[in-house]
């Protein structure tokens, strides 16, 4: 189960919006922050550096890396987020056996702008940020207006309604993500998400398949927890 990339951003859709953020033509947010986010001032403390650095739950040592490709607005993500990655968590990463990087691929507009929030709240919020998106998505994303809700949950993590405007005005961070995505889809040919790399393309899983990732680490040396 995934959602797959024809169905939102071709590639050439994500072509053009990089170039927007690069600063040819402007790009447009859905229902997003009013024209202040373009004069808005630089986010207090914020530190472009750790904010587009891999993020990592686990131990950066253990000898398994799990590179994960997802969408704040996939719904198969949020299944892996919130009933998959748990488990997987507690029997392998938390072990010191694998690690999972985090890799924003974004399939729309608002996916793009919540992963932007994420990236701005305090790095040791992030992984907070990102699990009370998937946890309350359904919610959110059917919303009138499906911004305004992820703001709400960045205030929550800490950005006031002006630290969002800043950060939404903040192209470097927005290049980085969308640079992110081509960069997946340029090197492991994702077409969609979830997608799960494993060991920098040992397997690759397409979908939020607990069953199949687990027989992977296991075929890649991690040990089940005796039952």
């Amino acid at each position: 189960m995934r959602q797959n990339l024809r169905s939102t951003w071709t590639r050439r859709g994500v072509l053009g919006a990089l170039a927007l953020a690069a600063g040819i033509v402007a790009l447009p947010l859905l229902a997003g922050p009013s024209a202040l986010a373009q004069q808005a001032a630089p986010l207090p403390g914020f530190d472009l550096a750790r904010a587009t650095e891999d993020k990592v739950i686990g131990d950066p040592k253990a000898p398994i890396t799990i590179i994960e490709y997802a969408s704040l607005t996939c719904s198969h993500c949020a299944h892996m987020h919130t009933d998959i990655l748990p488990r997987i968590k507690a029997e392998f990463i938390d072990t010191g056996q694998a690690k999972l990087i985090f890799r924003d691929f974004p399939m729309d507009q608002v996916a793009l702008t919540a992963s932007m929030f994420s990236r701005c709240v305090a790095p040791e919020r992030y992984f907070s940020m990102l699990s009370a998106l998937f946890k309350s998505q359904k919610a959110w994303f059917a919303a009138k207006d499906p911004l305004a809700e992820v703001g709400k949950t960045a205030r929550m993590a800490g950005l006031t309604p002006e630290q969002q405007e800043a950060c939404l005005s903040n192209k470097q961070l927005e290049t980085h993500i969308l640079q992110t995505r081509l960069d997946g889809i340029k090197k492991y040919n994702i077409s969609g998400t979830p997608t799960l790399i494993l060991n920098d393309g040992a397997v690759v899983i397409d979908g939020a398949r607990e069953e199949e990732l687990i027989n992977a680490l296991v075929k890649l040396g991690a040990k089940r927890k005796a039952e």
